[in-house]
């Protein structure tokens, strides 16, 4: 089974264009617009990386990594934030979000295959 990724975002172009990159780059790769669907679907595509946005209506994203932390303890989570707020939420959540990577939105595609690639090697090794 290929590597998986789960892309999650309230802006539907957004989703779009890292679902195509991620597909034509080789992943396998599911896409929601929302934290609670989000939870969902990671709980059967089981993916071994989560790209998330951080400010959606309903759960950010830092509350939806919080959340998968509890669930898939090894499961690798990417935030992207466009907005100045995101420390704030990220010091709220503490110790308890683990290690996650937060990028600034735009981030460089290329770059962030190359994380991807790095992060999913790592996930699918340890699984």
């Amino acid at each position: 089974m290929g590597r998986r990724v789960l892309v999650v975002d309230d802006d539907r172009g957004i989703v779009d264009t890292l679902q195509t990159i991620l597909t034509m780059a080789g992943y396998d790769c599911a896409t929601s617009d929302n934290g609670n669907d989000a939870l969902q679907l990671a709980g059967h595509f089981d993916p071994h990386l989560v790209i998330s946005d951080v400010m959606m209506p309903g759960m950010s994203g830092v509350e939806l990594a919080l959340k998968l932390r509890n669930s898939h303890p090894r499961m690798r989570i990417i935030l992207l934030s466009g907005h100045a707020n995101t420390q704030d939420l990220l010091t709220q959540a503490g110790e308890s979000l683990g290690t996650v990577l937060v990028l600034p939105k735009p981030y460089p595609p290329r770059e962030l295959l190359k994380l991807v690639a790095e992060l999913t090697d790592t996930a699918h090794s340890a699984a």
